[in-house]
C-alpha cells in the first residue's frame, strides 16, 4: 500500500496502491477485525493516509458507511493511544507512533532498533 508522498510541504494526490480487485481484502464485519485491518494498514503506510484511503483499500463499495466506520476506528486508535493524528492543508491524516511500530515487530519477534525494550 502507498500513502500520499510529500511533495515540499504538500501531499501529493492519493497514491495508494491497490491489489488486484480478486486481491483485495473484504472488509471485516467483527469490529475487532476491523481494528487490527485499520492498524496493520497504518503500519504499512510509508506517509499518513486519510480515512478515505484505507477505506479504499478494502473490497466492494467504498459506501459513505465504511467511509464512517474507518474514520470511527482510527479515532478509537488515536483514543486509546495507538494512533496520532494530524492536519494537512485541512484534511485529518493518521499515523501510529514510532513505538507502535516497534510493539508490532516485537509481536513478530523481528528486532526494532527504536525500542527500548531492545537496548
Amino acid at each position: 500500500m502507498k500513502a500520499p508522498k510529500q511533495v515540499g510541504e504538500y501531499f501529493g494526490a492519493l497514491d495508494i496502491e491497490l491489489p488486484d480487485l480478486a486481491e483485495q481484502p473484504k472488509w471485516p464485519s467483527d469490529g475487532l477485525e476491523q481494528i487490527k485491518f485499520v492498524r496493520d494498514l497504518l503500519a504499512k503506510a510509508p506517509a499518513p493516509p486519510p480515512p478515505d484511503a484505507i477505506a479504499s483499500v478494502f473490497d466492494g463499495r467504498n459506501k459513505h458507511k465504511r467511509r464512517d466506520r474507518v474514520t470511527e476506528v482510527l479515532e478509537t486508535l488515536v483514543a486509546t493511544g495507538l494512533a496520532r493524528t494530524g492536519e494537512v492543508d485541512g484534511q485529518r491524516r493518521y499515523f501510529l507512533p514510532r513505538w507502535a511500530h516497534c510493539r508490532l515487530s516485537h509481536a513478530t519477534m523481528m528486532p526494532c532498533l527504536a525500542s527500548p525494550l531492545s537496548r
